[in-house]
């Protein structure tokens, strides 16, 4: 008794390991992803042409210019008071326009608070922010605005969609691209090949990790030492039938593997099953071994639910809906259950009769497993019979 709960906490521990590294081995290039974009610094995308900073009207070439305050409260929250600043509203007759907004000082967490108060500008529907530049998407159609910082300088332009909005970013004369940031973006793309193939391997590599860890973790080792002939293991397997247990046992067609199906009721309620749209079957696949002890196993699953009938209240309307679920791998835990109510033939008569069935994949593996551990047998689940993945 003390060897086999050994045993079950040993492959309760495995278990949780494999969930541990399924889980990490998702989840860590998604975290190398972002720290690449938050941590590594990302250069400014635009440089301000200092010479032309005395004049901003010239700096912009617009074809209308107006002169605006820009009242930004200290944390750059929306209000009525606070700090005012000198802006220039700059439109063209394209349609785009941009709210400039020189910053005196050097202080980031200044130009931020700007920022911020010209987006409070703006009444949008969504917002995504990438390299320190925050795209607008505005209500009503009325297109998109772009806020950036450029040295000295806070941007918001607005055009009716992105491309519009680069347009008239790439014609304002004060700003020219960031050789750095060019140089970066470039390199980036240089790399997408190289990327992709490190992203290739690592999914190929996973390919095979997974399913090795997924059958180390639900692998049952043999109780005794001495196995059994496989031509006994088999008539013993093939014993179940002779139990009263809720499933059966049969060769597959060409007779290499043994099939463990469930019968989720008993014969004479299937049709009320069949009627009232439900087709389930529970199913583990076993593969003797040729040489060695290991058992292979494989669960799969397959119910089909559909119903049919008549609604409406002013005209009859025949409507129907259907819906399919299949499994194949390796089940760690299974339990649903339910109840059919329907019309059933019983000595040339009709008889309106109900059956509740549930069903427990652990109940119906446990005595599997118990005979081929103690038939000195290693119980191997996997997701494929296919050697090169699963071992």
């Amino acid at each position: 008794m003390a060897k086999k709960q050994n045993t079950s906490s040993l492959r309760i521990g495995r278990v949780i390991l494999f969930f541990l590294y399924a889980f990490g081995s998702i989840i860590l290039p998604v975290m190398l992803g972002l720290l690449g974009v938050f941590l590594v610094p990302q250069p400014e995308p635009y440089l301000v042409r200092q010479d032309m900073l005395g004049n901003i009207n010239q700096a912009l070439q617009a074809d209308r210019v107006q002169t605006l305050n820009i009242p930004v409260p200290p944390g750059g929250a929306s209000s009525e008071t606070g700090q005012q600043y000198q802006g220039y509203h700059a439109f063209w007759d394209d349609g785009s326009s941009a709210l400039v907004v020189p910053v005196a000082g050097t202080d980031g967490a200044e130009s931020r608070q700007i920022l911020q108060a010209l987006r409070s500008r703006f009444s949008y529907q969504s917002s995504t922010t990438s390299s320190g530049q925050t795209r607008l998407t505005l209500r009503d159609e009325r297109g998109q605005v772009l806020l950036f910082i450029a040295g000295p300088l806070v941007f918001a332009v607005q055009a009716a969609d992105r491309q519009a909005i680069e347009n008239r970013i790439t014609a304002l004369p004060v700003l020219f691209p960031n050789p750095e940031a060019v140089e970066r973006t470039q390199a980036l793309w240089d790399m997408l090949p190289i990327l992709g193939l490190v992203l290739l391997a690592y999914l190929v590599l996973q390919l095979f990790l997974w399913p090795r860890m997924a059958s180390w973790a639900a692998k049952v080792p043999p109780s005794v030492d001495t196995p059994v002939p496989v031509e006994e293991l088999q008539q013993r397997i093939m014993g179940i039938n002779e139990m009263d247990l809720p499933f059966q046992v049969r060769a597959s067609r060409w007779g290499k593997k043994l099939i463990i199906e469930h019968r989720y009721a008993d014969a004479k309620w299937a049709g009320i099953m069949e009627t009232q749209g439900l087709t389930a079957i529970s199913r583990i696949i076993v593969q003797l071994p040729k040489k060695g002890n290991r058992v292979r196993s494989l669960d799969t699953s397959r119910t089909i639910r559909w119903s049919a009938g008549v609604s409406g209240s002013s005209k009859a309307r025949l409507g129907g809906a259907m819906s399919a679920a299949f499994f194949r791998g390796i089940t760690f835990t299974q339990f649903h259950g339910g109840m059919v109510y329907g019309l059933m033939v019983q000595d040339g008569q009709p008889v309106l009769g109900s059956q509740s069935w549930r069903f427990s994949r652990k109940e119906m593996k446990d005595p599997l497993v118990q005979i081929i551990t103690q038939s000195g047998y290693e119980f191997y689940p996997v997701i494929t019979f296919w050697r090169l993945i699963n071992g």
